[in-house]
């Protein structure tokens, strides 16, 4: 019987320390779970980049960069340019992305520089493309002949020049293009004789003393299909000046731009065309003449709306604005 009763003493011993270790075992692995769900939520987003924090690593991550691969490298950190751009050449394809929990690391240019340079192809994602305050500055981005940009996050702005030149193709899918000051024409995006497509995102607040103060088109092709282009100053065509080339909207929306002369929302020179047809609308722009759309050249006018605009000058003729 003694034995017995040592017998169950024994055995409930080893059930009480079998509990106590999986109870422990179990809190541990919480723990650890826990942990593993922690930094996987603060780890870094993009594991296939390469990772620089100065500029000396920026440039040299994409002048090492296969040909004709994309490549993403990501900024640890603010980088500031000391006195060149950031040039994408020829045969690169760069994606550029900002590895930061909450907003965006900074590109910042040099003075009397673009920020960035583009001969090849350069993807943005997730970068603040501008240039430090109180410098001597420049274009955020100049895509040169044959380039390609595409936009899909992050912002161009605070420059004192165009937001974006445009020589290549230029593709926005979102993102903002904002805050940049030009002394002629195009302060958010100036496009020389080649493609803008907008598909998304915003041109917003920028200035342009003389023409287009969001989108200037000289003898090139913009079209946008989505997006916001809002809040910019100019001269003539406050939103969207179409100095030769052509315009089509399809969608989206031009609205609270102002002009001190013609075309608050949308100007079209001479030997321009603009196409407006779809879900577009271009409202509670401002101009002395043309609030809504001015247009000297041709114009087609679909299912898209114009409505709410302004004229301030009382002798102007009401014609030239929806």
């Amino acid at each position: 019987m003694a034995n017995q009763t040592k017998l169950v003493i024994a055995t409930s011993l080893l059930l009480v320390i079998l509990l106590i270790t999986l109870s422990v075992f179990a809190y541990n692995l919480t723990i650890n779970n826990t942990d593993n769900n922690t930094d996987a939520t603060n780890s870094k987003k993009h594991t296939n980049a390469l990772h620089v924090k100065n500029e000396n690593e920026l440039k040299t991550a994409i002048n090492n960069a296969p040909a004709n691969k994309p490549t993403m490298i990501a900024l640890d950190k603010d980088i500031s340019l000391t006195d060149s751009a950031l040039e994408i050449p020829r045969d690169k394809d760069i994606i550029l992305v900002s590895e930061k929990k909450t907003g965006f690391w900074k590109l910042i240019g040099a003075d009397n520089q673009p920020t960035v340079w583009v001969n090849g192809k350069l993807t943005l994602e997730s970068i603040i493309v501008t240039h430090k305050d109180g410098g001597v500055s420049e274009n955020g981005v100049f895509v040169y002949f044959g380039g390609i940009l595409i936009m899909y996050d992050g912002e161009i702005c605070n420059n004192i020049g165009h937001g974006v030149s445009n020589s290549g193709s230029f593709s926005m899918y979102g993102g903002m293009i904002y805050n940049n000051t030009v002394y002629g024409s195009g302060g958010g995006v100036y496009n020389n004789g080649y493609d803008f497509t907008m598909y998304g995102g915003e041109i917003c607040g920028n200035t342009a003393h003389f023409s287009g103060g969001g989108v200037h088109n000289y003898n090139g092709k913009v079209t946008l299909k989505d997006g916001v282009i809002s809040g910019n100053n100019a001269h003539v065509g406050g939103g969207v000046y179409i100095h030769y080339g052509s315009f089509t909207m399809s969608g989206g929306e031009i609205s609270c731009n102002t002009a001190e002369d013609k075309g608050g929302g949308v100007y079209n020179y001479y030997w321009s065309a603009f196409f407006f047809s779809g879900n577009g609308l271009i409202s509670n722009n401002i101009a002395s003449l043309g609030s809504g759309v001015c247009t000297d050249g041709y114009f087609s006018g679909g299912s898209g709306a114009i409505s709410n605009n302004t004229i301030y000058n009382v002798n102007s003729t009401p014609s030239w604005h929806g």
